[in-house]
């Protein structure tokens, strides 16, 4: 069997309300909500050659309302002119073309049929044209765009431009929002990476569970996919198809193009951003075990290692470090790659790093425990576990029930993903 017991590769991004920039807009208008800035400078973007289809706005149809007065569009302004429009790789992702007599920054307003609009960045410099992609609509839903620029005389507006529903695609699973709290979840953005029997997946879902991103990434098992450091577009590991293969962590653009890959030799289920620019990731460690009989075992372990900016990596520790196999266990025999017949031993499955103290903490599933591991020694600081370790539990509850991933919170607090059930060993 593959080595892919661990989680479905889920990571939640950060939640990005109140990024956008609000303008003046009195009732009875809908409110206006910030749109997450993931998108290139309105007037710097570039076309590009991955872009699957040309169209054009559907001039005859009447948006839900009349979008220019609702936002309060001055109709004795000139109105931009829209050049052309460009379907991108991921389809709720039109990419338009604005011109404009006199340098002006914009902004993009859109209508998806909810009580509020959808308010993009504006533009950080002036300009006489640009493109922009637009950003925020959800699959199976008709919305209408406008390009709006603020003047001495009031708002200038593009005519509305029409966007025809896009359909979701076979493979993703229909969700239901069963719960809602909406002031936190206002303005809020989520990644997550799904595994399904046929393919692996990125998408961003928005605050009503509504996928409005997805991408086939064609590869095997994905996990931890954020938004970018520069939320300009999704970043993701792509797990390692053999023990000793390059994993590969790579940063999307929102129009879906591949732009930057850093490779981490064995990466799996985990990593982290390091404040120098590179990466660490959890990495598989085979090595060779002789027990008293003579018999050869190949025990699969797990290792912290760090990727530089400039692409050179260092390990920081290995499980064979600290442990010793216990040959005497059934372990779960799995296969990576052409390596088969492997003795899955530590099953490392979580990684955060502490700034403040330059600490690594890991989770492993296999043992049962949390380590928390010096960066710049490797030296084991502690361990966590019901069976070993320097911490006894003060209410008789188990510490760590086959940990599944570990976040740092604070200088003081850990999240843990316990499954509940019986550590493997």
């Amino acid at each position: 069997m593959e080595r892919h017991c661990s989680s479905p590769s889920v990571g939640l991004g950060a939640t990005l309300s109140h990024l956008g920039y609000p303008v003046d807009v009195s009732e009875p208008r809908p409110a206006l909500r910030p749109l997450l800035p993931l998108l290139c400078a309105l007037s710097a973007c570039q076309s590009s050659d991955t872009d699957t289809a040309s169209s054009t706005p559907a001039a005859d149809t009447a948006p839900s309302t009349d979008l220019p007065a609702v936002i309060g569009c001055n109709p004795d302004l000139d109105p931009f002119q829209v050049t052309y429009l460009m379907q991108t790789s991921i389809p709720t992702v039109p990419r338009l073309h604005w011109e404009s007599s006199k340098p002006t920054t914009v902004r993009i307003i859109t209508d998806v049929g909810r009580d509020e609009l959808l308010e993009s960045p504006l533009s950080e410099t002036k300009a006489t044209h640009g493109e922009v992609l637009v950003l925020g609509i959800p699959f199976q839903r008709d919305s209408w765009s406008v390009v709006v620029a603020e003047t001495d005389h009031g708002l200038a507006c593009s005519k509305p431009l029409h966007w025809n529903a896009p359909m979701l695609m076979a493979a993703l699973p229909e969700l239901t929002l069963t719960v809602r709290d909406p002031d936190p979840a206002e303005g809020g953005y989520t990644t997550a990476g799904m595994l399904t029997e046929k393919s692996s997946l990125l998408v961003i879902l928005d605050e009503y569970g509504e996928y409005i991103w997805t991408q086939t990434t064609g590869e095997g098992f994905i996990s931890r996919v954020y938004f970018d450091r520069e939320k300009s577009g999704l970043e993701y590991m792509s797990w390692a198809q053999s023990w000793d293969g390059p994993a590969s962590i790579r940063r999307v653009t929102m129009s879906g193009e591949v732009w930057e890959s850093t490779e981490v030799t064995g990466g799996h289920t985990d990593y982290v951003h390091l404040p120098d620019g590179g990466y660490a990731a959890i990495s598989y460690d085979l090595r060779e075990v002789v027990d008293d009989a003579g018999e050869v075992h190949s025990i699969l372990g797990d290792r912290i290692v760090e990727v530089d900016a400039e692409g050179q990596e260092r390990e920081i520790w290995s499980t064979f470090d600290l442990y010793t196999p216990d040959l005497s266990q059934d372990y779960w025999i799995v296969e990576i790659g052409d390596a088969k017949n492997l003795k899955d031993w530590t099953h490392g499955n979580g990684l955060t790093y502490d700034p403040a103290s330059d600490d690594y903490i890991m989770s492993l599933y296999g043992l049962g425990s949390l380590v928390r591991i010096d960066r710049e020694t490797g030296e084991m600081l502690w361990q966590l576990s019901d069976s070993h370790g320097g911490f006894v539990s003060t209410t008789g509850e188990p510490l760590v029930q086959a940990a599944h991933s570990v976040e740092l919170l604070s200088e003081n607090h850990l999240l843990v993903f316990n499954r509940n059930i019986s550590n493997p060993l």
